[in-house]
C-alpha cells in the first residue's frame, strides 16, 4: 500500500487551497486564507533571515519565531477535512506496521 500523504498547496484569486491528491483515507480539498497579515509576514521573513552570528538570544529568537509562524500555518491547512485525512492516514499507517 502507498502510505504517502500528497498535498498541493496553490494560491487561487481568492487566497489559497489544499488539496490532497493521495492519501490513504482518500482525497480533500480546502480553501484557506493565511494566518497573518503580509505586514506580519513581510516583518517575519526580514527577521528570520537576518543574520544572528554569535547572538545565542537572536537565534533563539528566530527558532522560536520559526516554530509559531510554522505552527500557525499547520493549523490553518490542517483543518477541517484535511487534517481528518491526514489523522485517519496515520492512524492507518500506524496500524499496518
Amino acid at each position: 500500500m502507498n502510505w504517502g500523504f500528497d498535498l498541493l498547496l496553490e494560491h487561487t484569486e481568492d487566497g489559497y487551497r489544499a488539496t490532497v491528491q493521495d492519501s490513504p483515507a482518500g482525497q480533500a480539498v480546502r480553501a484557506f486564507d493565511l494566518p497573518f497579515r503580509p505586514r506580519e509576514q513581510h516583518a517575519a521573513v526580514q527577521r528570520l533571515l537576518a543574520e544572528a552570528g554569535d547572538d545565542e538570544r537572536e537565534r533563539d529568537a528566530q527558532f522560536a519565531l520559526a516554530r509559531e509562524l510554522g505552527g500557525r500555518l499547520f493549523d490553518t491547512i490542517f483543518a477541517g477535512p484535511i487534517l481528518a485525512l491526514w489523522q485517519e492516514s496515520w492512524r492507518r499507517a500506524y496500524e499496518a506496521r
